[in-house]
Formats: C-alpha cells, sequence, structure tokens
C-alpha cells in the first residue's frame, strides 16, 4: 500500500473543471486566477468544501497508512512528529525493533 496523495485545493478543483487545454501554460494560472475572482461566493464556498471533504478523506487514508507500516515494522517511513502523535493518540508505546533502528541510524550518522 502507498503512501496516500495529498488532495487538490479548491481553485486546483476549478481548474479541473475548466476547459483550459488550448491556453498556452504560461496563461493559465493567470486566467484561473481571474475565472476564481469572477465566481460568486457561494460556487467559492462549494469549491472549499469539496476541497476540505477531499483533505479529510486523505488524513484518515494518511493514518491508516501510517499505522500500517508501524505494524509491519516500516515505522521508518513515517516521520517522527507524526509517530509521536499516533503514539500519543493511540496510547502505543514504543517497540524495541523501533528504538533500536533509531540507535543504528544515530550510529551510522556518527560516523
Amino acid at each position: 500500500m502507498g503512501m496516500p496523495r495529498k488532495p487538490s485545493q479548491a481553485i486546483n478543483l476549478l481548474h479541473k473543471d475548466l476547459d483550459m487545454q488550448n491556453i498556452p501554460f504560461k496563461q493559465v494560472s493567470k486566467e484561473l486566477g481571474e475565472k476564481w475572482n469572477q465566481l460568486s461566493d457561494e460556487k467559492k464556498l462549494d469549491y472549499t468544501n469539496r476541497a476540505k471533504e477531499l483533505n479529510d478523506e486523505y488524513l484518515i487514508k494518511l493514518h491508516e497508512w501510517q499505522l500500517q507500516m508501524i505494524s509491519v515494522g516500516k515505522a521508518d517511513l513515517v516521520s517522527e512528529k507524526a509517530k509521536q502523535k499516533l503514539f500519543e493518540k493511540f496510547n502505543l508505546k514504543k517497540t524495541k525493533k523501533n528504538t533500536a533502528r533509531k540507535k543504528n541510524k544515530k550510529k551510522l550518522n556518527k560516523q
């Protein structure tokens, strides 16, 4: 199972909805910004809410992936900050295997 990809932001969702294939690359961001500014507040809120829903789904998948990596012994793929949050959230204890890897990494880095 690969690490989940971050979701698109609201303006990128608008870009996906618009047909901008015939526009030169340099003009895409300019025209996209203009289209975004022309949108009603209600439409902007729709895109923002959709982006938030996608982000919430992403965070759930990310936590599942992180827990899976830790459980199969690939904790080195998970950032230290994320591991600390997961250990606190789920009252997990660090295994000797994980701490041994840290010590070995520190030794390697010193050399």
